[in-house]
């Protein structure tokens, strides 16, 4: 289980989320859309612990 609660993430003067919030299942599949610039990579790159946030818990479950 993926799970971020009230993340804020800025690049420059660019802010990307504001307590954004979402939680990820095992065994979900989830697709993420926008257009370029709004962060995709981003959360991404948050996820897998390559960029911190700014504000915000991010919760990332370990396998069994």
């Amino acid at each position: 289980m993926i799970h971020l609660s009230n993340i804020t993430k800025q690049h420059g003067s660019q802010l990307l989320f504001s307590n954004a919030s979402f939680q990820i299942l095992p065994g979900s599949r989830s697709g993420l859309v926008g257009a370029n610039g709004t962060g995709k990579t981003s959360i991404f790159r948050v996820i897998t612990g390559e960029e911190e946030i700014d504000g915000g818990d991010i919760t990332v479950a370990k396998k069994p």
